[in-house]
Formats: C-alpha cells, sequence, structure tokens
C-alpha cells in the first residue's frame, strides 16, 4: 500500500505528460492504494457467498464491545483537533514545530501501538482459556514492556532532533521549540506507554466503556483545556501544550492502573 503511495502520489498530484489533479490527486492515490490492498486480501474471501448469513448474536456482541472502542478513538481525534485548532493561535512557527514534534514521536507511537496489540492478544486468550492470573501477568509485561521501550524512542528522537530537525526546517526557533517539546516528550512516555497498554488491556477483557469514558475526559477535560490555559492563556507556548499533554496521559495512566489493580475490567464476554 505504501509502494502504491509512493508511485501514485507524484503522479496524480503533480502530473506526468498531463495537469497534476493537486489535493484531489492525494486523495484518488489514497482509494487506489486501498483498493490495491483489499485486491491483495482477496484470497481470504469465501469461494462462494451463496449460503452466507450473518449471525446476528455474534454481531450484537462485537457491536456491544466494539461500539465504545471506536468512540474512544473518535473522541481523541475530535479532541485532537480542536487542540490543534488552539495550537494554530500561537502562530505558524509553534504549529510546525509542534507538528514536526509529533512526526518525531510516531516512532515510539508506533512501537507502543504494536505492543498493545500483542498484548490485548495474549489477554484475551489467556482469559479465553480461563487462565485469569495468566492475563494480568502478560498485562503487566506488556505495561512495563511498552513503558520502557517507548522512552527509550522518545529518548532517541530527543537525540536525533538536534541534528535531524535541520532535514526539515531552517528556522532556528522552530528546531529550538521542537527539541524542547521532545524533551517533554521524553518525560511523558512512560505514562503514555502504561496508557496504551492498559487500554487495550482492559478492552480484551470486555471492559470497553471504562477506557472510552477515561479517554473522552481525559483528552477534553484536561488536554484540551490545558492546552488552551497552559498554551494560550498563560503565555507558556509549545511548552504549555506539551505539559498539558504531560498532564493528561499521566493521570489517565494512574486511574487506568487503579482500575486495572481492582480485577474488574475482567467481564464476562
Amino acid at each position: 500500500m505504501n509502494a502504491a503511495h509512493v508511485v501514485l502520489d507524484p503522479l496524480l498530484i503533480f502530473g506526468l505528460g498531463f495537469t497534476g489533479l493537486g489535493l484531489v490527486g492525494a486523495g484518488v492515490a489514497t482509494v487506489l492504494a486501498l483498493l490495491l490492498r483489499r485486491l491483495s486480501r482477496a484470497g481470504a474471501l469465501p469461494p462462494s457467498w451463496r449460503n452466507a448469513r450473518p449471525d446476528w448474536r455474534v454481531l450484537r456482541r462485537m457491536a456491544r464491545l466494539g461500539t465504545p472502542s471506536a468512540l474512544e478513538r473518535l473522541a481523541l481525534r475530535f479532541g485532537q483537533i480542536v487542540y490543534f485548532g488552539l495550537i494554530l493561535r500561537l502562530g505558524t512557527q509553534v504549529y510546525a514545530a509542534h507538528t514536526l514534534t509529533g512526526n518525531f514521536t510516531l516512532f515510539a507511537s508506533v512501537a507502543g501501538t504494536g505492543l498493545a496489540a500483542a498484548t490485548s492478544a495474549r489477554v484475551g486468550q489467556r482469559l479465553g482459556a480461563g487462565e485469569e492470573g495468566a492475563a494480568q501477568r502478560y498485562a503487566r509485561t506488556g505495561v512495563w514492556v511498552a513503558a520502557g521501550l517507548m522512552t527509550g524512542l522518545a529518548l532517541l528522537a530527543w537525540t536525533a532532533a538536534f541534528w535531524g530537525a535541520h532535514l526539515f526546517t531552517g528556522q532556528a526557533q522552530v528546531v529550538t521549540l521542537m527539541v524542547l517539546a521532545l524533551g517533554i516528550d521524553v518525560l511523558t512516555q512512560p505514562a503514555t506507554g502504561v496508557v496504551t497498554a492498559l487500554t487495550a488491556t482492559l478492552q480484551a477483557g470486555g471492559d470497553t466503556r471504562f477506557p472510552m469514558w477515561t479517554t473522552l475526559i481525559g483528552i477534553w477535560g484536561v488536554r484540551t483545556v490545558g492546552v488552551y490555559l497552559l498554551g494560550v492563556r498563560w503565555g507558556l507556548g509549545l511548552a504549555g501544550v506539551w505539559l498539558a499533554i504531560r498532564l493528561d496521559n499521566y493521570l489517565r495512566a494512574a486511574v487506568l492502573w487503579g482500575r486495572f489493580r481492582s480485577g474488574r475490567w475482567i467481564q464476562e464476554v
């Protein structure tokens, strides 16, 4: 899919022997890349749909568990849209530094997401086998590994930013702000790892509503409000933005850890 993007994006955006489509070309390239991905997996489809019938019992259970998880992600993304708008009010240089910082932290985020998926699968398997003790051990291991790995990768990203940031911008102020934000993020990653792993763990146990409410309150009640107060109202700029993110992650980590320790996340699914 990424290879298709590399080929199709410049072709459809800028053109080659014809006028490029610009932003529309980027959208068309994305759709085509998704279609190629689906076609590559076409072998997984059943040979015939003639006798296929929906299993409404399974679908209802999936909806009951999956809807809060989907809403948890939506709350996160909509909250990001709002506080990104607040960051724009701080100026284009601040927003550019914030965006570049986010690109550097993606290395830690991707690693954490992968570990969370693995932890969720293993926890779900052990719970399905009736081995609650093993499920809790997998969850604890996933939490500490995610926190340690994500912090280590964030530290590497912060170190690399001293020279790597110049590959993306020649503005010294943007580089300075980016290094500052990454430094704060290094201190945030232990909590981010805990939140990432425990959100997946609780969802694997069938407790999908608690992470949804935790994310909703954290993103809207702590992070977005914190970005406005620290970054905009009290004039801390980008440092205030990332301090608000840090506060949100540590509070959510504490709440999710308390829920995990209580054992109430293991539900009959």
